[in-house]
């Protein structure tokens, strides 16, 4: 094979595996949104218009096309403790597969938040929140770039 189709079968196929990454994650949230100690939240472009009165929060805003949160509560019976568990597996297990790049690691006390990213024109980026009563999982959609990153890092973003 030529270098020439390894190159645009490469460009072909790469929009397909992020494409993969995001059903993934999407499967992820479906099976996992509807127990009793899960919470859900989906936000969609529509919406971060409406989220912050700030020029800069509105600006970066612009640049996140799909915001989805699972939050579960730890704690209670051996089924809700187990909903946390095989989410945290199934979050690790889709991150290692797709190689995504952790770009933040924060232990302490025994919380812990990572920040992983998934870079091209439609970038993913998957935070994990770790505390001993929840577990939380976002997942960004969009243009992300340095400018959002450091704003998520820093809470410049601000939403009402």
């Amino acid at each position: 094979m030529n270098k020439s189709f390894i190159i645009i079968l490469s460009l072909v196929l790469f929009p397909l595996s992020l494409s993969a990454q995001t059903k993934q994650l999407d499967k992820i949230f479906a099976t996992y949104e509807n127990y009793k100690n899960v919470e859900s939240v989906s936000i969609t472009p529509e919406l971060f218009a409406t989220l912050s009165a700030e020029a800069k929060s509105n600006e970066l805003l612009t640049k996140i096309t799909l915001l989805k949160i699972l939050n579960v509560t730890k704690g209670g019976n051996d089924k809700e403790k187990s909903v946390w568990i095989n989410l945290r597996t199934d979050v690790n297990r889709l991150i290692q597969e797709y190689n995504f790049s952790q770009i933040l690691k924060v232990t302490q006390t025994g919380d812990r938040l990572e920040m992983s990213l998934k870079k091209s024109e439609n970038s993913l980026l998957v935070f994990i929140a770790d505390s001993q009563t929840e577990y939380a999982v976002f997942y960004l959609q969009g243009n992300i770039d340095k400018s959002v990153i450091d704003a998520l890092i820093t809470g410049e973003i601000k939403i009402k």
